[in-house]
This record gives structure tokens, sequence and C-alpha cells, in this order.
């Protein structure tokens, strides 16, 4: 567990490791420099079970994350965040479910948001051909949940990579795709934190920077070209960021190219992939709100894969036709 000014939230965040009922664990908690109270909470501790590594300087949590890894010396390493609080019996179904599954590297589990503006249920694929197809387009973890097969570990040299600022997860996980099976299980066992301050301008670009270098990368290796203008187009897609006809038109043709290579590759189980691709396209022609948007879903090929509701239909139909008369009775008024 990475720590860094975590002062506010870290008692609670020890508290639900202390009540789990797997009891047979170790914390290897690496203070990454902190300048607030959390090393005197960390020093009050007195529980043989917790360890603690402190950095005299902040070096990032990639770094902190390594430090722990090469430390740990379980059969086992779960991953936590300073201000998370884990679900009484977390360890106690990850443990039961990597020793069922040697051939699993790594493993996650579902969360639920608190701390922001709305609670709610963060969904992550189960099976390992789900999460491969999810991960060409985003993180399929939620990172504080994963838990590592240490021997595997050990084998494949899993690390992660410090020139990261952000994204370090994601990277990570694409690279031990490529050696072992990976899973999710289908229970809640992480309530996760969030922050209701908004990330900095250059927190974002640093995000940004990261997941675009991550997308460039799966294009790369998918065969795909990628110019900075379609990595731009792959950015947006991914973090709905989308407007306006031209942005449709620049999105299905990517899509469809990367279903057309997948189709010929393999790479990905067909339905999966298809299933990604479209319900991406789908939210896109949505955010629209616009007949544009509604006419380029129905001639879309990813129309046929996705399956939608006939009170979707109505409802995306009525804020069409909401939207253009709005428009229109605007237009008028001037």
């Amino acid at each position: 567990m990475p720590t860094w000014n975590s002062a506010a939230f870290l008692r609670s965040t020890l508290q639900s490791i202390l009540n789990q009922s797997f009891s047979a664990w170790e914390l290897i908690v690496v203070d990454d420099g902190s300048t607030d109270q959390t090393c005197r909470i960390l020093d009050l501790i007195n529980d043989p079970r917790i360890r603690i590594i402190h950095n005299p300087n902040r070096k990032g949590i990639a770094h902190a994350l390594n430090l722990g890894l090469q430390a740990a010396t379980a059969p086992y390493i779960a991953r936590m965040d300073s201000d998370d609080i884990s679900r009484p019996h977390r360890l106690k179904k990850q443990y039961a479910f990597m020793e069922a599954h040697p051939e699993i590297g790594l493993c996650g589990t579902q969360v639920k948001s608190f701390g922001g503006t709305a609670s709610r249920v963060w969904h992550y694929p189960i099976e390992d051909a789900a999460i491969r197809a999810r991960l060409f387009f985003k993180s399929s973890f939620a990172h504080p949940t994963v838990m590592f097969n240490r021997e595997q570990l050990e084998k494949h040299q899993w690390r992660y990579d410090e020139s990261y600022l952000s994204g370090e997860d994601w990277d990570l996980w694409l690279r031990v795709s490529l050696s072992t099976k990976m899973a999710n299980l289908p229970d809640v066992l992480l309530d996760y934190r969030q922050s209701p301050g908004s990330a900095s301008q250059s927190q974002r670009q640093r995000q940004k920077q990261a997941e675009s270098q991550l997308l460039k990368r799966n294009l790369d290796s998918y065969g795909v070209e990628s110019d900075p203008d379609t990595v731009e187009t792959f950015h947006r897609i991914v973090n709905d960021i989308q407007q306006g006809s031209e942005f449709l038109e620049k999105s299905r043709n990517l899509l469809e190219k990367l279903d057309v290579h997948n189709k010929a590759q393999g790479r990905f189980q067909k339905q999966l992939f298809e299933n990604e691709i479209g319900l991406r396209f789908l939210n896109i022609c949505q955010v629209q709100i616009s007949k544009e948007g509604w006419r380029a879903w129905k001639a879309s090929p990813f129309a046929r894969h996705i399956s939608v509701s006939i009170l979707s239909r109505l409802k995306w139909l009525f804020k069409v036709n909401a939207n253009s008369l709005r428009r229109l009775l605007q237009g008028r008024s001037r």
C-alpha cells in the first residue's frame, strides 16, 4: 500500500485491513515522503503484521509500488490504496480464488465508489477473454483491488514502469496480459473513495499524455495507422469526448477498421470485441442528440451487434425531436 499525505483517511483504511476475515497477511506500507501526520499515524501502529518503508523524498506511486512488490514474500500480493476501504471478506475470497486457479496471474474485484457526488458500483469484466477485449480501450481492473500471483510476477518480472506519471496500472496490465490469464471476481469487495476536488490542468494533461501513449501502442500492435489525428480520435472515443458530424465519421471509420483487423487476426473473441466497439459508437451517436446521430447509428454495422431496447429507442428519439424543436424555436426567436 503506497501512501502520501493520507492522514485524513489512513486510520479507516488500516482498520479495514485489520478487520479482514483472512488473518494470515502482512501489510507493507510504503510512505512516499509524506509531510502531514501520515508518518506519525504509521509509527503508532502496534501490529507485527504491518511493515513500514519510509521514502525520505517523494518519488511517485510507481516507484513506491515497485518497492512494495520487491519487499513482499507471500505467495500472493494484494494492492491497496491508503484512502479506500477493503470489505471484510476481500482477502479471503481473492486468496481462495487464486488458490483454486493457479493459471491466473492477476485477479481484481468490483468496486463501489463513495465520497463523490453519487455512489455507484463500477463493473469490470469477469472472464479473461472479456478483460482482454476491454483492455484494448482502457483498464480492465480497479487498481486497488488487484491481487498478483507472486510466482508468476517474479517469473515474468512484472513491475510498474516508473516513467509513467499516470496510467502506470494500465501499462502493466497490458504487459501482464502477454504472459498469463486474468480474472475479476463478480463481488464488490472494495469501497473506492472519490475525491470531491477536481484534477488540475497539469494532472489532466499528464493523464491524457499517458493514455494517448498507451492507445498508440495498442494501435501499433494491431497494425493500424497511429498518426496523431488517429490517436486523438481514439482518445476521444475512449473518453466520451464527442462533438459534431466530423467526429461521427472519424470514429465510425476507426472503429470499423479495428473490427476488420480483429476479424482478420482473431486477436480478441469476435463477439466480445464487437460488443466493445458497438457500445462505444452507440454512446457517440446518442451524445449527439440529433437526427444525424440517430441515422449514423442505424446505418452503422455495429447496430447489428448491439440490442437497443424499444424503451431506450423511444427515449433517444424523444430527446432528438425535443432538441430539434428547441433549436427551431430558438432560430425563430432571433
